[in-house]
């Protein structure tokens, strides 16, 4: 960890050398970097959460308007949108989607 001598030292160092316009300058171009990767991350986080939310509502959860009516004592059927049309036979988990392997062959 370095002490606040040496944080001292090397701040008296850079301006010894560069002078105090450069490390303005310099630290404007990093305030600049840091600003638009965290834009950059901030929108594709939007993205990738309107992705997991569409995937949630068409294979992990079900839907009451898709639910089949069954006799009394049997428990009724629940499907997701994926189910009903036919694409897939079951609710799928978290695990299932992170682990799945997807084939682009066509």
């Amino acid at each position: 960890m370095i002490g606040q001598n040496s944080k001292d030292l090397i701040c008296k160092l850079l301006i010894e050398k560069n002078g105090v316009r450069a490390i303005e300058r310099i630290m404007e171009i990093h305030r600049d970097i840091v600003s638009e990767v965290i834009e950059d991350l901030a929108r594709h986080a939007r993205a990738v959460t309107d992705y997991l939310d569409l995937y949630q509502c068409n294979f992990i959860r079900t839907h009451s308007a898709l639910t089949i009516k069954t006799p009394k004592g049997i428990r009724n059927i629940e499907m997701t949108p994926c189910m009903a049309e036919g694409i897939s036979k079951h609710p799928w988990t978290w695990k299932e989607f992170l682990m799945v392997n997807i084939s682009h062959e066509t």
